[in-house]
C-alpha cells in the first residue's frame, strides 16, 4: 500500500492519540489545519469557524487519517484543541506511549483573551498484534493551569467526557517519524546472500519462470496440455511437439525453448479449452493475432530476475556522490564509480548486487558493503525509494520497524460456518493467470 494512506487503528476515548477522520455527531467540529507542533508549544489560536468549513471542502487535500490539530466542542460549549501527539516510546510495537498537548478555552470568552494549556504527559496504550489498540488503556500525569473559575478536576473531567467514544485512526507514519530510529535493529535474521540467476536485455525481453522442471496437465478431449507451475500460459501440443506461449495479446511458439516464433495460426485443439474465467484471458485472444513483435524469451526454473533496459544504458550523476543511476530502465540500477574499478548496483527482491559487466549473468551480493554513497542520496531524486534497503539510514530503520509490526487476522466467530465437502475445493477460476515475473 502506499506509504501515504497507512493508519493505526485506536481507541477514541482518548483523543488525545485520535484522528477526527470519521464524523462524531454534534459534539465534534471539522479538523483545524494540519499541524506537526511540539506539545511543549504554546497551542495557537482556535480555527475560526469560517476556515474550519472551507477545509471540510477541500477533501483531496485532507490527510488520510484526518490530519492535526483536532478540534472539540465540549458539551459545557467550551472548545478544546487537540495537537499532535508525541511518540514516547512504542514497546514492541504493542504498547504506545505518547504526550499530547491540549488547550481549553471556556464558553464566553472573549476572543483574543487567551487560552489555558493542558498536556497529557503519557498516554499508556495496551496493543493487539493487528496495530488495533484495545479498549484497555488509561492516561495519567496531567499537567495545566486551569482557569481562576475552574478547579482541576472540574477541568480534567470536562475534558475526559469531550473526548470520542469511537474508534478512529491515526496515520501510522506519524508514529514511525516520530519513533528514535536508532533504538531498533535486526537480530537473527539469516539473509539469502546466494545471487538469483539476473538475466539483462537492452531490447524488448520476457522472463517466463517455472517453479522446477514444468508440471503438465492435460486439456481434457484434445492433445494439448499446460504446465501448471508457472504464472504463464504455457501449452504443448503433444502430437505436433510443439510449445505455445501467451504474451499478452500475442502468441509464441518454440520447439526447444531456445528459438522463437511469432504464431500464426494456433491448433484447433484451444477450441477444446474450457469457457471459464480459468482460461478467459485465453480464450479472448484467440484466434492469434498477427503483427506482435517476437521479444527475446528467457526462461528459468527457479526465481530470476530480469534487468531490462531501454536500448543502451542512459547514466546520470546523483548529485553529491560518486554515483550515476541509469535513467532508462524501470529497475533500480545504479554505477559506483568512486573505486578502483567502476561497478554496477542492482536493488533485487530487497538485496543489492554488484557486478562489472551487465552482460555477466550472475553478480555479488553487495548489501553488507555498500559504498557511502548511496545513503547520501537525495531524498528527492527519482530513485530515493533505495534508501529503504541502504543499511543505516532512517528510511531503512523504520522498513524494519514496519516490518516487526505484528499482523494478525479477526474473523467474527458468530457468523462463521464451517466448509462442507463441496466448499473444500478451489475452483479452477480461482488460480491466477496473470504472470508476476513479465516485464517490459
Amino acid at each position: 500500500m502506499p506509504i501515504e494512506s497507512r493508519a493505526v487503528r485506536l481507541p477514541a476515548v482518548l483523543g488525545l492519540l485520535m484522528s477526527l477522520a470519521i464524523p462524531f455527531g454534534a459534539a465534534f467540529s471539522q479538523t483545524p489545519a494540519d499541524s506537526t507542533a511540539s506539545p511543549a508549544a504554546a497551542p495557537a489560536a482556535a480555527p475560526a469557524e469560517s476556515s474550519i468549513i472551507r477545509a471540510a471542502a477541500a477533501v483531496d487535500t485532507t490527510p488520510p487519517d484526518g490530519g492535526w490539530p483536532r478540534l472539540i466542542q465540549a458539551p459545557s460549549g467550551a472548545t478544546m484543541v487537540l495537537y499532535q501527539p508525541q511518540v514516547m516510546s512504542w514497546e514492541g510495537q504493542r504498547k504506545l506511549v505518547a504526550m499530547c498537548a491540549v488547550s481549553y478555552t471556556p464558553k464566553g470568552t472573549p476572543v483574543g483573551a487567551g487560552r489555558r494549556p493542558a498536556r497529557i504527559r503519557h498516554l499508556d496504550l495496551g496493543g493487539r498484534a493487528d496495530g488495533e489498540l484495545p479498549q484497555g488503556r488509561h492516561h495519567r500525569d496531567e499537567s495545566f493551569r486551569p482557569w481562576r473559575r475552574l478547579s482541576r478536576r472540574k477541568l480534567l473531567n470536562e475534558i475526559r467526557k469531550s473526548l470520542p467514544k469511537e474508534n478512529v485512526l491515526i496515520a501510522l507514519d506519524r508514529v514511525l517519524a516520530a519513533v528514535d530510529t536508532s533504538q531498533i535493529s535486526v537480530k537473527n535474521v539469516k539473509i539469502n546472500t546466494e545471487p538469483p540467476p539476473i538475466f539483462f536485455s537492452t531490447k524488448d525481453a520476457i522472463l517466463v519462470q517455472f517453479d522446477g522442471e514444468p508440471i503438465m496437465a492435460p486439456i481434457s478431449g484434445s492433445s494439448l496440455r499446460y504446465v501448471v507451475n508457472t504464472n504463464w500460459d504455457v501449452f504443448e501440443d503433444q502430437d505436433a511437439k510443439i510449445w505455445y506461449l501467451r504474451n499478452d495479446k500475442y502468441w509464441l511458439q518454440t520447439t526447444d525453448f531456445k528459438k522463437w516464433k511469432a504464431v500464426s495460426k494456433l491448433p484447433e485443439s484451444f477450441d477444446k479449452l474450457a469457457n471459464d474465467d480459468n482460461w478467459k484471458a485465453v480464450k479472448e485472444n484467440i484466434p492469434a493475432k498477427k503483427g506482435g513483435k517476437v521479444p527475446k524469451v528467457f526462461e528459468s526454473k527457479k526465481p530470476a530476475e530480469l534487468i531490462l533496459i531501454d536500448g543502451s544504458p542512459k547514466l546520470e550523476k546523483v548529485e553529491g556522490t560518486k554515483l550515476q543511476w541509469v535513467k532508462n530502465t524501470e529497475s533500480d540500477l545504479f554505477r559506483y564509480d568512486g573505486g578502483k574499478k567502476k561497478q554496477y548496483y542492482v536493488l533485487l527482491s530487497g538485496r543489492w548486487f554488484r557486478t562489472e559487466k551487465l552482460e555477466k549473468a550472475r553478480g555479488r551480493f553487495a548489501t553488507a558493503a555498500l559504498p557511502p554513497d548511496f545513503a547520501s542520496i537525495p531524498r528527492s531524486h527519482e530513485r530515493s525509494r533505495v534508501l529503504a534497503s541502504v543499511p543505516g539510514t532512517d528510511e531503512a530503520a523504520q522498513a524494519v520497524l514496519l516490518a516487526q509490526v505484528p499482523r494478525t487476522a479477526r474473523v467474527d466467530a458468530k457468523n462463521l460456518t464451517l466448509p462442507t465437502s463441496n466448499t473444500m475445493a478451489i475452483p479452477s477460476s480461482s488460480r491466477s493467470r496473470e504472470p508476476r515475473s513479465r516485464m517490459r
